[in-house]
């Protein structure tokens, strides 16, 4: 997944049926696990109608949408009759790390109730322009944040995939209580340059590969927070930022794997090094952090694009972890990682355009650390 317009270039491919769609663009709860509609300041565009906060969450109206490059949303964009005093606009303030929710739909990979191979290819926030007089095509919206994708597929733990929170699609924690109604939550920050006015914003998420599904809403941003909380206070809303959740619901994570001998190419398991190899340290950040885990992103240099043959390595101050990346594909072995390294390469070509490597981390108990304590190199021939 590249940009908007080159998603909807991909080939459909037909797996398993999948539909969501955004309930809520302004909630209180970060990493939330029940619906509470009072917990809800602002809602996509025909929510009343469609998701209402009244009716029972995650009850299939036909408000999911496919979009194409003419037609990024279900439903026209009016701002006097899509929104009303019960369902109103979403108002943020630059900086602000918004909580947005949406029904599962089934579509979790946890193999206490589902199986590990329900995908997620890519969850995006996509931003109009200032003061828009109307809908424009897709292509036109900028991507203002990479929420990542969920952990699935062959090379994921079963343990994994019932470990909260997750990034992409299936933060989902009561997931297996009501696999087709849970509430799910998704995360991103608003940047911190972006001048008041009126925007539209888009979530667009990706389930099969080329299978597009997208929410549309309006967000008034005023430019600092105090101004958003007295907004906030006239409609009759909670002020303050979102709170967070208790931690996940399986914290404790075992080691990713036992020793295996020393590799048969030369390279020292500890290092990943070979002689003759030049590296270079690259930034390493967290999103966001809970009780025993944390998202972030490794920083890239655009230089790299340059280079012909080159990887990143990953070396954890302790191995009790489990690591899971997007915007790369891992090519470590186990006895790396009974090492606490990981070996990342980006393989196919759209993966040269992302200027990060999304990354969740799951410590054991015994493994704690902040993001400065993860040694992050860029090696190169």
């Amino acid at each position: 997944m590249k940009t908007p317009a080159a998603l909807l270039m991909c080939v459909f491919v037909a797996k398993v049926a999948g539909h969501s769609w955004v309930s809520c663009t302004d909630y209180t709860e970060k990493n939330g696990a029940t619906w509470d509609q009072t917990k809800c300041r602002g809602f996509p565009r025909s929510a009343e109608r469609f998701a209402n906060r009244r009716g029972v969450f995650g009850v299939d109206t036909g408000y999911d949408f496919t979009p194409s490059e003419n037609q990024a949303c279900k439903t026209a964009r009016n701002d006097v009759t899509q929104y009303s005093a019960s369902h109103p606009m979403a108002v943020y303030y630059p900086g602000q790390e918004v909580i947005f929710v949406h029904p599962t739909k089934n579509h979790v990979a946890d193999v206490r109730c589902t199986n590990k191979f329900i995908p997620d290819r890519a969850n995006k926030i996509l931003l109009g322009a200032r003061n828009a007089p109307g809908d424009v095509s897709l292509s036109q919206f900028r991507e203002v944040a990479d929420l990542g994708v969920s952990p699935h597929g062959n090379g994921v733990p079963d343990r994994v995939t019932t470990q909260y929170p997750k990034p992409g699609y299936q933060n989902a924690p009561r997931f297996c209580e009501d696999p087709d109604k849970a509430m799910a939550t998704g995360a991103f920050t608003l940047p911190q340059d972006l001048r008041p006015g009126r925007y539209t914003l888009v979530w667009l998420w990706e389930f099969n590969e080329g299978q597009l599904y997208s929410s549309c809403w309006e967000a008034d941003v005023v430019a600092t927070r105090a101004d958003r909380d007295n907004r906030l206070t006239q409609q009759g809303s909670s002020t303050g930022d979102a709170s967070s959740s208790p931690g996940p619901s399986n914290p404790d994570s075992a080691s990713s794997g036992s020793s295996d001998p020393d590799s048969p190419d030369g390279t020292d398991v500890s290092t990943g090094m070979n002689m003759g190899e030049e590296q270079r340290t690259l930034t390493v950040q967290y999103t966001q952090e809970w009780p025993g885990g944390a998202q972030g992103r490794i920083l890239l240099p655009n230089s790299r694009r340059t280079l012909s043959n080159w990887r990143v390595e990953v070396q954890f101050p302790c191995p009790e972890l489990n690591f899971s990346v997007w915007n790369a594909e891992s090519d470590s072995s186990s006895g790396m990682m009974s090492h606490g390294l990981y070996v990342l390469r980006q393989t196919e070509g759209w993966m040269l355009n992302k200027d990060h490597i999304g990354f969740t981390v799951h410590r054991a108990p015994s493994c704690d650390f902040e993001a400065n304590d993860i040694d992050a190199r860029l090696v190169s021939m």
